[in-house]
């Protein structure tokens, strides 16, 4: 209790230097040194905000490869896990989560083993350590964020390098849900970083940027051209995780679009991905362009586009990769949901070329794939006018209505089968000679 006492009483006039040697000292099995972190979160006002202003310092100014990162964590994960401690929040709570999140991005970016201590510590253990921190902090807050379903799964996602920036959204998400007038005080934190900050401070930054601008009051307080310039540039970047960002924040901007021509520039936009290297900006495109269309669905104004859409995802519905062509038949449904009557014949042709790999998915392994081309389906034979509603319609059935509407079409739907005899898919290949024959 003494040397607690005066650990407080050096950390009123000494609080760097009180900071540091605790930080350099930190090692996990040094339970005193955890009672002392304990005892400053306990300490006066103005003592305790002194050590917490030092450790958010530590956070943003030391080097990724630093080990004073792995121990600030777990320093501020004592702090705040104490129900005793005083430190209070106010405006240093949009910090602290900003700084945690991100410290997160270099935890979960090093290798698993750290060496270069007396002992070896898994980098795993520290990662825990700082998802506890954020979860502490979280539950500081009158309106915790802990309670929001919305979080579900994102500290698993939180953990993972592949699927870091997923959690970030999904902590946005729950930021915009339960915790609204947060969200232009992260926004005015994370701006800098999105100029000045390292490469994770800026994925980071740009995660968060692009999760919370579906609210309106942010869209309208923030520039539209600065919205937009950003994104723009984002979505031409070398980097796929930066391309994938700028298409969900293109989604999200298209939701405050009123203007008939700056939606369609934004369409425009998504549409030049489609055709992106990378899965999952390609899928990524896929759900800014179904944002775009659900919002301006049944309004004859964007039906030209929703054309121009069907016609770009002919080949993406015979992808050989599940995730495309099941997102492909979906976006393809919800075109034709969409579509408003005046323009239904111009959508006949984009319908025709669809119903051979629409067909062939039926026979595909994978379930999610077979549903969505199932519906998919339906929405085609409500606008081809069958009157055949039932969805256990058997798969020889369609293929004869082909044959018996559309004789003069007969060659070019055997020679879309034909490309799938060369599938490596073994069951695409079964179809096709099925379909042929």
């Amino acid at each position: 209790q003494a040397a607690m006492g005066a650990v407080c009483l050096l950390a009123e006039k000494h609080t760097q230097e009180v900071v540091s040697a605790l930080l350099r000292v930190s090692l996990p099995c040094d339970s005193h040194v955890s009672q002392l972190w304990e005892a400053l979160g306990r300490a006066k006002k103005p003592v305790s905000l002194r050590v917490l202003a030092e450790l958010l310092g530590c956070l943003y100014f030391a080097s990724s490869s630093e080990p004073q990162l792995f121990q600030t964590s777990r320093a501020l994960c004592i702090i705040f896990s104490n129900k005793e401690c005083l430190v209070p929040m106010g405006a240093f709570y949009v910090s602290v989560l900003i700084f945690l999140i991100i410290h997160l991005h270099y935890l979960v970016s090093f290798p698993e083993v750290v060496y270069g201590w007396e002992d070896r510590f898994q980098t795993s253990s520290f990662v825990s350590c700082t998802v506890e921190a954020l979860k502490a902090v979280m539950k500081r807050e009158k309106y915790s964020l802990m309670q929001s379903v919305s979080l579900a799964g994102a500290w698993d996602l939180l953990s993972m390098p592949e699927t870091y920036l997923e959690g970030v959204l999904l902590l946005a998400r729950a930021i915009l849900k339960h915790h609204r007038s947060l969200d232009f005080a992260v926004f005015t934190k994370v701006a800098p970083l999105l100029h000045h900050g390292d490469d994770k401070q800026k994925l980071t930054a740009m995660a968060l940027f692009t999760g919370l601008l579906s609210t309106e009051s942010t869209y309208v307080t923030l520039k539209k051209q600065y919205i937009l310039g950003h994104l723009k540039n984002w979505h031409v970047d070398p980097r796929p995780a930066v391309r994938w960002l700028a298409l969900l924040g293109l989604g999200n901007v298209a939701l405050h679009l009123q203007k008939k021509t700056e939606v369609r520039a934004l369409l425009n936009d998504v549409l030049e991905t489609f055709n992106d290297p990378d899965e999952k900006v390609i899928l990524m495109a896929f759900e800014a362009a179904t944002k775009i269309v659900n919002c301006h669905k049944q309004k004859d104004h964007l039906d030209t586009e929703f054309v121009k859409i069907a016609g770009q995802l002919h080949p993406f519905l015979a992808d050989e990769r599940h995730k495309i062509s099941c997102a492909a038949a979906k976006l393809l449904g919800d075109l034709l949901r969409a579509l408003s009557g005046k323009h239904k014949s111009f959508m006949q042709e984009q319908v025709l070329n669809s119903m051979v790999p629409l067909l062939l998915n039926l026979q595909q392994q994978h379930p999610d794939v077979i549903k969505s081309c199932a519906d998919t389906l339906q929405e085609c034979k409500a606008l081809l006018g069958w009157t055949l509603n039932d969805k256990s319609e058997s798969w020889d059935s369609i293929c004869e209505h082909l044959a018996e509407w559309y004789p003069e079409r007969l060659w070019s739907f055997l020679h879309q089968a034909q490309e799938y005899l060369r599938s490596p898919c073994a069951s695409s290949r079964r179809a096709a000679s099925i379909f042929i024959g």
